[in-house]
């Protein structure tokens, strides 16, 4: 009967979609995207499941999209270009992507113009996109747009329509305001599309949509943790995660309290060490580094992007703690020299995934060689 239950909170019917929880079992997930295609748009990154990983569990987020356009083919979320769209057929603008990108969690690992900004009315941007699949690994998209402004370009002109809105075949100039518009935003036109287009590659989104595909909601599945807050091992994990984004945002707090570390928890326990045998004589393993190579004329590191606070420092132990340091003081070295943006997308693209408690040396060494590498690219 429990079986039973569970089977009914996420459920295909004729008419809606129902789901109430994430599923954690691969042959459930499999089973209920099978089902959700015949009702709804889809976008798996996989076909078939075979793994999701562990610690981890799918929800499956729905999302509507408004088909409806005007008279001149514009919409809320949708759009129709007489170029591709037939009747009832439209396009899905950034509004309707956006919402899909938030659903999945896809994050903006970086972003920058691959022109020498010589011209004003030229641009190009490319920015790499990347999401979580269900096995725990990221998978990354890299999109460019290309924006030509200048006098003559084919991106300057528009079709020529009569007075009963009928296209003549010609091509004309964008009024002198449309395109002046258009050339004082061209750096972040150019961004929004490129984006766009990553995320159409990301999901495979097709070019247009029915407005009969577009009454059925599209399911967005997105890879989350399934910690126990029962279990005591899982409270803390949750605990100190909650802890840590804290103080990503705020930064070590000032207020007098002091935030308990894991290492602190464990001092506070006195332990009889007569009532411990001796441990067997292992062989000692070559020692790390003492001295990682750290950026000139950094004195200090305060918090910085990556997961590096001052309540890790703490808790590292001492066979790490100097890389750690070393790390954190990079991050500051390049806050000096690199555009906010541009620290942002390099603390996402080396610090998604990384544990400075649990990485060895050899990874915690391999970090500050590609935050020198990073700096190096783009401060030339």
């Amino acid at each position: 009967m429990e079986a039973s239950r569970k089977n009914q909170l996420a459920t295909v019917s004729a008419g809606a979609i129902d789901v109430r929880r994430p599923i954690a079992a691969v042959e459930e997930l499999s089973r209920t995207l099978e089902q959700m295609s015949k009702t709804a748009n889809v976008l798996s990154p996989i076909a078939a499941v075979d793994s999701i990983m562990a610690l981890h569990q799918v929800s499956l987020r729905i999302v509507k999209v408004d088909g409806s356009t005007d008279a001149n083919g514009n919409g809320p979320e949708c759009y129709r270009d007489p170029r591709f769209c037939k009747q009832g057929e439209v396009a899905l603008g950034k509004n309707a992507l956006a919402k899909i990108m938030g659903a999945a969690g896809v994050q903006i690992v970086s972003r920058h113009r691959l022109d020498n900004h010589a011209d004003p009315y030229y641009c190009e941007v490319e920015v790499v996109l990347a999401m979580q699949d269900f096995d725990g690994t990221y998978r990354q998209i890299i999109a460019t747009k290309e924006m030509d402004l200048r006098a003559g370009a084919p991106e300057t002109m528009k079709p020529e329509k009569d007075a009963q809105g009928t296209k003549t075949g010609r091509l004309v100039t964008y009024d002198d305001s449309a395109l002046a518009d258009k050339r004082r935003h061209i750096q972040s036109h150019a961004e929004t599309k490129a984006i766009e287009r990553g995320i159409r590659l990301l999901f495979s989104l097709r070019q247009k949509y029915s407005l009969e595909d577009l009454k059925k909601p599209f399911v967005v599945p997105k890879l989350v943790g399934n910690l126990d807050p029962n279990d005591p091992g899982d409270r803390e994990a949750l605990r100190q995660h909650a802890l840590g984004n804290q103080m990503a945002l705020y930064g070590p707090q000032r207020n007098g309290r002091q935030v308990k570390t894991l290492k602190a928890v464990n001092e506070e326990e006195a332990i009889d060490l007569g009532m411990i045998p001796p441990a067997p004589a292992e062989p000692v393993a070559p020692s790390a580094p003492l001295e990682p190579e750290l950026p000139p004329e950094e004195p200090v590191a305060p918090p910085c992007g990556l997961p590096i606070t001052q309540a890790v420092l703490e808790a590292v132990d001492e066979t790490r703690a100097g890389h750690v340091q070393a790390i954190a003081k990079w991050v500051e070295h390049a806050a000096k020299r690199m555009p906010p943006d541009a620290l942002e997308a390099l603390c996402l693209k080396l610090g998604t995934g990384f544990d400075p408690l649990s990485a060895p040396v050899t990874e915690l060494e391999g970090m500050i060689g590609a935050l020198k590498a990073e700096i190096a690219r783009v401060t030339g």
